[in-house]
């Protein structure tokens, strides 16, 4: 049984996660093989894949041609598309797999409980909805920010243009408020970022949403 500790460094994180993996050493490296393994794969394999299903032209004049010609567009290949979004849920689904069964053992045996391969599987049926809800909701106000910020960007030129000022994108002051609003908004995901970076973990071992 693990005693409370007092004080909480970047130390005692490493010395209590290297007493944690020794003592489950097969435990996690199973759940690695499971769970992150196929990840490490199917990144090797897509780049392969999408090679291999890419739609080339046969000349690089046919390319020209097609290109410049208003009737013919380039667009993304269906296979393409179906093979990234297919990559991405793929590598999504398992890093939530993985997530839910590591916190759930790293919880237990920092409190010496017994870790069991298969309470830690079973443990995803319950941890995986509330931590997908946590992940999308964190994703949705990254998403929202972002847009509000686009969006004061055209009240201002919008606004500008309503007051019969020319706006030059390519002037001093624009860019300049760009950069403003830029590093702003970087700011403002990186806190949210660091401060939401448990959110998922706190998801899992209690369990409960983390809206």
């Amino acid at each position: 049984m693990a005693t409370p500790l007092a004080s909480v460094n970047l130390w005692t994180v490493l010395a209590e996660s290297k007493r944690i993996i020794n003592a489950h050493s097969r435990h996690f490296l199973a759940l690695s093989v499971l769970f992150l393994l196929p990840i490490s794969f199917s990144s090797i394999v897509y780049p392969t894949l999408h090679n291999l299903i890419t739609d080339r032209l046969p000349d690089n004049s046919q390319a020209f041609f097609t290109i410049d010609s208003p009737q013919h567009q380039p667009t993304i290949p269906t296979k393409t598309l179906v093979l990234a979004l297919a990559f991405t849920l793929f590598v999504f689904v398992f890093s939530l797999l993985a997530l839910g069964s590591i916190t759930y053992s790293v919880f237990h045996g920092f409190y010496g409980r017994p870790v069991k391969l298969v309470s830690a599987i079973q443990s995803v049926s319950f941890s995986l909805w509330p931590l997908l809800g946590t992940l999308l909701t964190s994703h949705i106000v990254f998403l929202l920010i972002v847009l509000v910020a686009g969006l004061f960007l055209f009240l201002v030129v919008a606004g500008a243009d309503l007051m019969g000022l020319e706006m030059d994108y390519s002037s001093p002051y624009f860019v300049g408020l760009s950069v403003v609003v830029v590093i702003a908004l970087v700011l403002v995901l990186l806190y949210l970022q660091v401060n939401w970076t448990l959110a998922g973990v706190v998801s899992v071992v209690e369990p409960r949403w983390g809206l």
